[in-house]
């Protein structure tokens, strides 16, 4: 340390938790001058000098506005106002903070050879520690230095703000979730409080089992907004640099466990702020007493949709009807110069399949009520914070928009408690109304992970199984397969034939996709197809193999 340079009032410090360097400031002495400038001692604690420290706040003020923007509706300028005033709080309050801490300041390895009136002088290797803050202040040569580190410094506390905001947006939607859960139950008492404990508790248990891993990766940023974008990166680096800090520090690791676990909390909650598919108030959708705006349909209203077995229009009435805050919304321009805005996840009925919004394209043909088509003319995605709605339907889970009526997914694909949401799933261990058929709870693999849901158990006359390269192929494609192969096994074993008319055995000898009274069903499990019953299995509301693992083509 004897060949350091002596800390001089021409040096900067920098604070660890801070927001901007100052210089040194010496007024322990007055008589000490290296080139012009005061030494400085272990007396010089710049208590007169305020580095503003906000190390401790940004994550706290960060999930205070994720919170309010859950809370209060309103367009994008909104959510940037309650951003601006919630980092004005943390500025404020790191200022009074870092004032009152002032006194707890210490410096460390001082000059072991030279005093002034027998207070120890410092070099640029020394360290004052805040002792209140527990915040480390370190001296740099230059301004271009102390600046440089700042930045960095600067660069975290940013980051910790993002990864609160998620946090904060996470706990006000899983929060959401519980109040409505409870709502929901009649009387109130002891038993809304439980429905909304639960609840909660499962979105959260969901959450931390289903999206952290993808929420704290880089997995869809190429659609994402440039909000989105920076709050999410900025939220991922938060959060690994708070484990970062957890696990380097010196304390016990009892402690870092305790402290890691904290921040694995928070981390699940930001998971949780991921957007889910809703259309915004003033969007037009079909009903059966006309073009109703969406937020103005209530559950039991009738709704236009479509029903994909039978290709025709059907009025069905609403189950549940949707309603929560987003954070990002995509803008579709049509060519009759309409722009329809949506969540970037709800899927559209596109070239005969269903595409999330956010992947498609322009020139993209969307299906349009009477069977005609539009053209999707341009695509935009922006930050925009807004009350939006969507629907659980009856049977079939589409209907329409706009008033050329564009046909759309309703779009939730996993219940609360992880399982699958399919058609009809209330009738689990019970049977349809109107056809008898049986519906029952399976575990069935979807996204490569093991889900449960509520499948109907038809009466097949036989069953077969898809090669791979027919999965995701047409009806006529795959049907005509099956039917082939099941002339080939009739042939084999002339006692199957038994099972079908002299009518049926003449349209599998002849190849044809449905034999007379028959269609395939695509069973949930991957690749099964069953010939059953065509009207019965028209009749019968239901999530087919085609929708889990056959891409909805048809």
């Amino acid at each position: 340390m004897a060949d350091e340079q002596y800390l001089t009032e021409k040096h900067y410090l920098v604070c660890s938790k801070g927001i901007a360097p100052k210089k040194m400031k010496v007024t322990s002495q007055n008589f000490v001058i290296f080139s012009g400038d005061k030494a400085a001692t272990e007396l010089d604690t710049m208590k007169g000098n305020n580095f503003t420290c906000v190390g401790s706040t940004a994550f706290a003020a960060g999930a205070i506005a994720g919170i309010a923007c859950c809370l209060i509706p309103g367009p994008g300028w909104v959510m940037a106002l309650i951003i601006a005033a919630a980092i004005a709080a943390a500025i404020a309050i790191g200022y009074l903070k870092c004032k009152a801490a002032a006194g707890s300041r210490v410096w460390t390895q001082t000059a072991e050879k030279f005093a002034i009136e027998g207070n120890k002088t410092l070099t640029l290797s020394s360290i004052m520690v805040c002792q209140a803050e527990g915040g480390t202040i370190t001296p740099k040569e230059t301004m271009w230095e102390a600046w440089g580190s700042a930045a960095l410094t600067n660069l975290g506390h940013v980051a910790n703000f993002a990864f609160g905001f998620l946090a904060g947006r996470g706990m006000g939607a899983i929060a959401g979730e519980g109040a409505a859960a409870a709502a929901a139950v009649e009387g109130g008492g002891m038993a809304a409080l439980r429905a909304g404990g639960q609840a909660a508790v499962r979105s959260f248990a969901n959450t931390a089992k289903k999206e952290l891993i993808e929420q704290f990766t880089f997995k869809g940023f190429k659609n994402a907004s440039f909000f989105c974008k920076v709050m999410r990166g900025l939220g991922i680096g938060g959060a690994y640099y708070d484990q970062y800090n957890i696990w380097s520090s010196d304390k016990d690791t009892l402690d870092k466990l305790k402290e890691s676990g904290v921040s694995l909390i928070m981390g699940i909650f930001a998971a949780k702020g991921a957007t889910t598919v809703c259309f915004p108030s003033g969007t037009k959708v079909h009903a059966e007493k006309g073009l109703v705006n969406i937020e103005d349909l209530n559950v039991g209203d009738n709704v236009l949709t479509y029903n994909l077995e039978t290709k025709r229009p059907e009025y069905k009435p609403i189950l549940i009807k949707h309603e929560r805050f987003t954070q990002q919304m995509l803008t579709l321009e049509l060519p009759t110069g309409e722009f329809l805005q949506v969540t970037p996840e709800h899927r559209f009925f596109c070239n005969d399949e269903w595409i999330e919004a956010r992947d498609l394209k322009a020139g993209d043909l969307l299906h349009l009520k009477g069977g005609h088509y539009t053209t999707v003319i341009s695509i935009e995605v922006l930050p925009h914070y807004e009350k939006v709605y969507n629907f659980d339907i009856l049977d079939n889970e589409n209907y329409y928009v706009t008033e050329d009526g564009i046909l759309v997914h309703n779009g939730y694909k996993y219940n609360q408690d992880g399982s699958l949401k399919t058609r009809n799933q209330s009738l689990k261990d019970q049977t349809h109304p109107k056809t008898g058929v049986p519906f029952k709870e399976n575990t069935i693999v979807v996204d490569g992970k093991n889900v449960k849901g509520v499948f109907p158990v038809f009466d097949a006359k036989y069953k077969t199984i898809l090669p791979d390269d027919l999965l995701k192929a047409s009806d006529p494609k795959q049907f005509k397969s099956c039917t082939k192969k099941l002339a080939e096994d009739i042939e084999k074993n002339p006692i199957l034939g038994k099972r079908f008319t002299e009518q049926q055995l003449k349209d599998i000898k002849a190849g044809n996709p449905r034999p007379e009274g028959l269609t395939w069903h695509h069973n949930e499990k991957k690749g099964v197809m069953e010939l059953v019953d065509q009207e019965i299995h028209a009749k019968t509301g239901h999530t087919g193999g085609n929708n889990i693992w056959g891409g909805d083509i048809r």
